[in-house]
């Protein structure tokens, strides 16, 4: 179970260069060792409920990473959806948690209703914090991520919304 606030803390695991690069092109074919998706019910605790429900699929699937890392970004791709895109209709955002079955790395995806990511390149930069305290997908340059989206379209391929893809090593 992932301690109740480690949000603000950090440790000699959690230091890392920020090194990540936003690419234009959500990586797909991937081989999986193993797949989940959650519907998250977007409501006060989403957040909260999501890194531990994250936490839990990545510790019963025994991932070889940071459990840490990949449960704090999880929430991370949801707050961001929640706050700045919205949910589906019926309520829902929709996060895919999957890892890579020849290099182990951890795939996150989260899917919004809004179908537009003004600001990518921007809020995709690994610069410093604002203010000196870390924010959105800073965190994915952080733990040496890659981030990308991509528009989401139904079977009629009508645009519903997107997919914020990250990929963090193992």
């Amino acid at each position: 179970m992932p301690p109740a606030a480690d949000a603000g803390q950090t440790g000699p695991d959690d230091i890392a260069s920020p090194v990540a690069v936003a690419h234009p092109h959500v990586r797909t074919g991937i081989r999986v060792a193993f797949e989940q998706r959650l519907r998250m019910v977007v409501r006060e605790d989403t957040t909260a409920l999501t890194r531990k429900r994250v936490w839990t699929v990545l510790e019963t699937n025994a991932w070889q990473g940071n459990i840490r890392r990949g449960a704090r970004v999880a929430a991370v791709l949801v707050d961001n959806a929640v706050r700045h895109a919205g949910p589906f209709p019926d309520g829902t955002i929709t996060l895919r948690v999957a890892v890579d079955a020849d290099s182990g790395e951890l795939i996150l995806e989260v899917e919004d209703a809004y179908c537009h990511f003004p600001g990518f390149a921007d809020a995709t930069r690994h610069e410093d914090a604002v203010w000196g305290r870390p924010h959105g997908l800073w965190w994915v340059h952080h733990y040496r991520g890659r981030v990308a989206w991509t528009v989401k379209t139904d079977d009629d391929t009508q645009t519903v919304g997107k997919c914020v893809q990250v990929i963090l090593p193992a």
